[in-house]
This record gives C-alpha cells, structure tokens and sequence, in this order.
C-alpha cells in the first residue's frame, strides 16, 4: 500500500471513529446532546506543531507559532478581554486546516455568525452545549468532550463560565483530557477568568489578557487594544509580554445593558436595538455577542 492510500484509509477511520462518538453521545445524553453544523467532516489535514491562532503577536508569544498540538492550553482574562474574538480566531484556523473542530460552549454563548466572520467553516464544526452551569452538567460536558477527543475530533475550544475553570470536576478531568489530547496530536484550549490547580498544572501554555481600552469609531466599538501575557510555557519562554489590537468585523453588534446587569445571547434571531451604555461591558469577551440586522447562519445549537 503507498502512503497515499495509506493516509487515505487512516482519514477514513478517523472519520468513522469521531462519527460513532458523536452517536455515542446522541444515544447516551438524547439527540440534542451535539450538533454537526452541517452533514459532512473533513477529517484530512496535515499533522503540525501548532495551530495558528491567526494573531501574529500571540502565534509569536507561544514559541511554536500558535496553540500547541497535543496540550491542553488556557487563555484567561476577566470581562470584556477579547477572550472569544481569540477562540474564534483559533477555531476558524483549525477548521481551516481540514479537520472537524469541536465547541465546547458551557456559557451558552456561541455566535455562529461572528464564527464565520473569522473564518470559521461551519460545516466543520460541532457545538455541545449543556442544559445548564452546574457541576452535574460540567462533568456530562466534559465527558462528551473527551469522547470526541479520542475519537479524533481536529481541535476543540471549551468556553469556561465564570467558575467553571475551578470546579473541583477538573480533578481528574483536567489530566484525562490532556493525555488525551497528547495521544491525539489535537489542540485544546480552554477560555475562562480563572482557573485552579488541576487545570493549571495540566496545561502547558497559560496565557493572561487585560484589557487597555476599547477602539471607538463614530461612537461605535471597533475593537479592543489588549495586552496578552504568557504566565506558562512549557515550550517556550514564559513572562513574556505583547500589546495588540484586535478588530471585530463589521455588524458586530451589542446591545443595551437589561435589567439584571447581563447581556444574553439568543440562539439565532436579532438582539434588541440600541447603543453600549457608557462604562458597560458585554456579557462575556467583548465581541462575542452579535445580532442586530443581520441574520446569523444556520448553526442549530442543541443540548444534553
């Protein structure tokens, strides 16, 4: 067999492999436990060191020119840090690359919209989204996760709520996924404020944003000036530092600040109409909140 066929066949198999997985979760939490954004997976694509993040300064910063294959990897930062517009980013790079990428959305934020304006192909992608934040539906989340992990899933982005990142369900999860990830040869990573011990100790790249200021035109938010910082790096150097803009596509849109002091995402449908109140941020990274006038793709998010 020459090393054509030979990839091919391997493709093949990972292809049916991350398929039974995704069956296993259907049959195991209900169909609405996973989406595949449309009905066919790419799984082809070539084994690298990194993935791209697609933002020169933090593909600089790491040492190895984006997020590390085969780690676990955080990127941390409160509110309004820029957080999602780099998943996003780090997402629609893996997508690219020909895998099928996977979502883990346990905020309840995903904006397939803002996704493809980055890059995303959404016929590549797959998003779990648990009922609920409890420490019950973390685990059933990371469970899943961790099954398309094995099965060969390309790349995978979990967006952490406020406390999730230091749930004590980490422990063993943490270090379950990152051997996971390293026999895979498979990117993760990880967004949330804050993160504790199990996670920290298991990730080999700990990334800290903090925001500057937001980038204003016509009394719009056009971005976001930020400055990451690398407290971890197995593969680098670690203390380094880089200050960067990052630009939200147009018709990124944000609405006013309701009653309970918190922005929330639809799933799919315009968001009221309004203007950023002065001092306010999003509810979540800045930017992953996108509505308005247009109309966001077909992205059917589904539960556990």
């Amino acid at each position: 067999m020459d090393g054509s066929a030979s990839l091919l066949e391997g493709s093949v198999l990972r292809e049916e492999a991350l398929r039974s997985a995704v069956g296993r979760i259907q049959t195991r939490f209900g169909a609405a436990s996973l989406h595949q954004a449309l009905s066919r997976v790419d799984l082809a694509g070539d084994v690298v060191e990194a993935c791209p993040t697609g933002i020169a300064e933090i593909d600089e910063l790491t040492g190895v020119g984006g997020i590390p294959m085969g780690r676990l990897s955080l990127c941390l930062g409160a509110e309004g840090t820029g957080k999602m517009l780099v998943g996003y980013r780090f997402l629609a790079q893996a997508s690219q690359l020909g895998a099928a990428v996977a979502m883990l959305d346990l905020r309840g934020h995903a904006d397939p919209w803002l996704m493809q304006r980055l890059g995303a192909r959404l016929d590549r992608t797959l998003v779990l989204r648990p009922p609920g934040s409890t420490e019950a539906d973390l685990k059933t989340a990371l469970e899943s996760a961790l099954g398309l992990v094995r099965a060969g899933v390309g790349a995978v982005l979990a967006d952490l709520g406020p406390r999730a990142g230091q749930s004590r369900i980490w422990d063993p999860f943490a270090s379950a996924l990152s051997a996971a990830c390293a026999k895979a040869a498979i990117p993760l990573l990880l967004l949330g404020e804050l993160a504790g011990e199990p996670l920290r100790y298991a990730a080999s790249l700990v990334l800290r944003l903090q925001r500057q200021e937001w980038l204003l035109g016509h009394g719009d938010i056009d971005g976001i000036r930020l400055t990451v910082g690398v407290e971890k790096n197995k593969l680098g150097m670690p203390g380094r530092s880089a200050e960067l803009c990052l630009a939200y596509p147009r018709g990124t849109f944000f609405p006013p600040l309701p009653a309970d002091g918190a922005w929330h995402s639809g799933e799919g449908g315009a968001l009221p109409s309004g203007s950023l109140p002065g001092g306010a941020l999003p509810g979540g990274s800045a930017g992953e909140v996108a509505g308005g006038e247009h109309t966001p793709p077909r992205l059917r998010i589904v539960r556990e």
